[in-house]
């Protein structure tokens, strides 16, 4: 799942004594690949962004080298089980921070995106929030046959190991990435690991801009509660966490800029 510490996860891992081949990505569905393709269509193929093709160029290839590493192993062949990171995060806020990484989208630069502006996206294009809730519906379970909604998550620890003849999978919460020594440790059997910081929002050019967004955002209570209240929310987080984030997404009580 994008926005999660994903890049310090990785430097963290490449740093380390890593005996993996490591590959860092968000997406692998076929409703992503389809997605991206309408973004560049096949007329306009030419034109198309490099990045856009590579991406599903990419995408295309890692699925059928699960596909095949599952076959093989549903076959007894000795291949190796996967080991999956990733992670989840509430959508408000990782659809704010997918807002100002994206920004050139949206603005002409960073400042222009005020809170106001940034509510009016979040609200505008509801189906950014609806397919990061349904994320591992439409990536993890495709590719491992693993549902996290199959068991309760602990709240208090932040994250949960699943495996089944496929795959063995790590899901933490973006709240616990300071746990990540932990983590590796029960997972994979880091000792040791040397946290590596990367992408970090607020340190960037458009950190002042950030901040004061996550400070004064205020959305319409319909949309928030929908959003607090997905299947992914009611599972990953518990109930007075979900109160609290509705408090602070509606708050009367704004921090002014």
């Amino acid at each position: 799942m994008p926005k999660t510490g994903s890049q310090t996860v990785e430097a963290s891992l490449r740093d380390s004594s890593l005996r993996y081949t490591l590959l860092r990505f968000h997406f692998l569905s076929a409703i992503r690949v389809q997605e991206l393709r309408r973004a560049s269509p096949s007329e306009h193929e030419s034109v198309a962004s490099p990045g856009t093709r590579e991406a599903v160029q990419f995408m295309e290839k890692l699925s059928r080298i699960i596909r095949i590493r599952n076959l093989l192993r549903a076959c007894k062949m000795g291949v190796p089980r996967l080991e999956i990171i990733t992670a989840v995060r509430e959508p408000i806020g990782l659809g704010l921070a997918a807002v100002f990484e994206n920004y050139r989208s949206f603005a002409p630069n960073p400042k222009s995106l005020t809170p106001e502006l940034c509510s009016q996206l979040l609200q505008r294009y509801p189906g950014m929030l609806k397919s990061l809730e349904a994320w591992f519906e439409r990536e993890l379970k495709p590719m491992t046959g693993i549902d996290v909604y199959e068991q309760p998550f602990p709240h208090e620890k932040g994250y949960a190991i699943y495996e089944n003849r496929f795959a063995r999978v790590l899901v933490y919460r973006f709240e616990a990435l300071s746990r990540l020594t932990t983590m590796m440790r029960e997972f994979l059997g880091f000792e040791n690991l040397s946290i590596i910081s990367r992408n970090i929002g607020s340190a960037k050019q458009y950190g002042t801009q950030y901040t004061c967004a996550k400070t004064s955002l205020r959305l319409a209570g319909q949309f928030i509660t929908a959003h607090c209240n997905s299947k992914l929310m009611r599972h990953f987080y518990n109930d007075e966490e979900r109160r609290a984030l509705e408090r602070k997404w509606r708050c009367e009580d704004l921090q002014v800029c």
